[in-house]
């Protein structure tokens, strides 16, 4: 019930997108502490006088955590991408020849019917079976894929050059630090010097109150499909 009503809380305030408004992933490694606060605010029966307050406050750090995972990976896929489109110019490489290589670089296998079925999706772009043969025959001789197994179950991973991009792109990460997140004055701790996009907490006169941060857009995750599972 608890989970009912902190989905229902932030559906009233339009946080709808999966990523932000789900602590699945966060709870994954965190079970045994999931368990434990609430147990503490629970004791095994309903009790409108106990302080929820722990709860609120754990919910709170799952939130944040989870929406700076993903904000981060938006950020390395941005680098990523970027990096693709370089290196298919530098290759001579068509333009729809970028989405396979993102692909790779994120760890997925690119195979020739996965390839016709992005650039349709994503591009409404639609090539022929020895187009996209020959397309990544081409990524293959400049060095940039793998060829692997033959047809027609041959498929593609990343060649060092990928490799290197995904490693740069992630080079910059840090452990997202939640010690001293709800401080003595109450106020939600940014990462960086960036403040958290979706709130700001202050404890007042005894109450927890989450405030959306102005200028904030709380749906930048909106259709990022697999880059959301980028890890």
């Amino acid at each position: 019930m608890s989970r009912c009503l902190q989905s229902l809380g932030l559906a009233r305030d339009q946080i709808l997108v999966p990523e932000f408004s789900s602590i699945e992933e966060y709870l994954g490694p965190n079970t045994s502490d999931h368990h434990a606060v609430l147990a503490d605010v629970g004791r095994g029966r309903c009790s409108p006088s106990t302080d929820a307050r722990p709860w609120v406050r754990f919910c709170l750090v799952a939130h944040y955590v989870q929406a700076s995972r993903v904000l981060r990976r938006v950020r390395e896929a941005d680098v990523m991408w970027e990096g693709c489109e370089e290196l298919a110019r530098a290759n001579r490489l068509p333009v729809r020849a970028v989405g396979a290589l993102f692909d790779a670089v994120i760890r997925l296998k690119v195979c020739n019917s996965s390839y016709r079925t992005a650039l349709r999706r994503a591009f409404d772009v639609e090539v022929s079976m020895q187009v996209a043969t020959d397309d990544l025959g081409a990524m293959v001789r400049v060095g940039l894929l793998l060829a692997n197994g033959s047809r027609p179950s041959a498929f593609y991973t990343r060649a060092a050059p990928l490799e290197e991009l995904r490693r740069r792109a992630r080079s910059g990460r840090t452990t997202i630090a939640t010690s001293g997140l709800l401080g003595t004055t109450g106020d939600l701790l940014a990462i960086g010097s960036e403040p958290p996009f979706w709130s700001v907490l202050r404890d007042r006169g005894g109450s927890v109150v989450v405030e959306a941060t102005p200028g904030r857009n709380r749906t930048s995750a909106q259709g990022l499909g697999n880059l959301c599972s980028i890890h």
